[in-house]
């Protein structure tokens, strides 16, 4: 999610292109920080873009805009996640994924056997 201000107000977009398409003035000027982060770190640091006035919102933030307060960025968890009701010991969670594995390379094998003796005539 991006935003920027504008005049009186906020834009908000899901990609960049269309904050550009509302408000093309947006493009320049560059951010001359986030440009060096992109070319020493191959992405720029925090919540910087490219483009000087157009900021990313971070991970596991959200965007608020209220009339009293104006816009406001929260950080931390939106979502809450319950923990499991099932305990399942580490032995048995690496024996059930060995045992899938196992199977798949079963199948994958008995597979290519037949393909094989489809093409050589069951000479194999």
């Amino acid at each position: 999610m991006y935003w920027a201000e504008v005049g009186h107000g906020v834009l908000m977009a899901s990609h960049l292109r269309d904050l550009f398409r509302i408000a093309p003035e947006l493009i320049k000027p560059l951010d001359v920080q986030a440009l060096y982060g992109v070319f020493k770190l191959g992405f720029p640091l925090a919540d910087r873009t490219l483009h000087e006035r157009v900021k990313r919102v971070p991970a596991q933030s959200k965007l608020v805009w209220d009339l009293r307060s104006g816009l406001r960025i929260l950080k931390g968890r939106t979502i809450e996640i319950s923990k499991s009701r099932h305990s399942v010991s580490a032995t048995s969670a690496i024996d059930g994924i060995v045992s899938a594995l196992e199977a798949g390379i079963r199948r994958r094998l008995e597979w290519n056997a037949t393909q094989i003796r489809r093409l050589s005539g069951d000479f194999c």
